[in-house]
């Protein structure tokens, strides 16, 4: 199953040099699922051509480097070994300036600071954390979120309870892309969202977002961000 949680569509500004510090909200993660750790560039920057790390740390464990991507390609050899074959990046994504990382096959061990590096002078930063916990199931009956059909979305067959606050990414469609941008957030949003592609075979994600409500976690953690700062616009399942 693709597990895509609490992905942050983020605008950046300049701040002039100035190293910034933010707590946002984690990216939750289930055991066994995958995810994806966000990290965008300021103005879309293309990074095809850089060179990029992604690096993790815990308070029990020393910098790893999780991912490297170099001279336009991967570079498996200089990852951590607990890392092969589990990450990955959308090549595609690159020359817009997404380098997001994909984790498959999550493991508790997986859970803590993730740091998104661009090797650049000055060297563009930006810190998430994962948490990696057990979902409380919810009692509330099946409701639908968003309703998209006959090339259009279909509002009267939503619930009342979403309406005016979800949206897809027309243009992503044809790539594939079928995430749920979800605003004005509240505590009753919290439980399981699934994601189905009515088809013959009929294509079916199921993504659990909690953002009160986790099991055998630590303290809250945050989010650093450095050199930049960013504004959120919005949840996107």
């Amino acid at each position: 199953h693709l597990l895509l949680v609490n992905i942050l569509h983020i605008k950046q500004q300049q701040t002039h040099g100035k190293r910034m510090s933010h707590k946002l909200p984690p990216v939750n993660a289930l055991v066994g699922h995958n995810t994806i750790l966000p990290c965008h560039t300021k103005g879309q920057l293309d990074v095809t051509n850089q060179a990029v790390e992604w690096r993790f740390q815990n308070s029990t464990s020393p910098e790893l480097k999780v991912h490297v991507y170099r001279s336009r390609g991967d570079q498996p050899l200089d990852q951590h070994q607990k890392y092969k074959d589990r990450t990955s990046l959308f090549k595609d994504e690159m020359k817009k300036g997404n380098i997001s990382l994909k984790l498959n096959n999550v493991t508790k061990q997986d859970q803590g600071n993730y740091s998104c590096i661009v090797l650049l002078k000055p060297k563009i930063k930006s810190t998430v954390t994962l948490i990696v916990g057990k979902f409380q199931n919810s009692t509330s009956p099946e409701l639908k979120v968003h309703v998209y059909r006959s090339r259009g979305d279909q509002p009267l067959d939503q619930d009342e309870k979403y309406k005016d606050r979800t949206s897809l990414f027309k243009d992503e469609m044809t790539k594939g892309n079928i995430s749920l941008k979800l605003i004005n957030v509240t505590k009753e949003d919290e439980g399981n969202y699934t994601c189905i592609v009515v088809r013959k075979p009929k294509i079916k994600s199921s993504t659990p977002y909690f953002p009160h409500r986790l099991l055998e976690i630590g303290p809250t953690p945050t989010v650093n961000l450095t050199d930049k700062q960013h504004k959120v616009d919005g949840w996107i399942l």
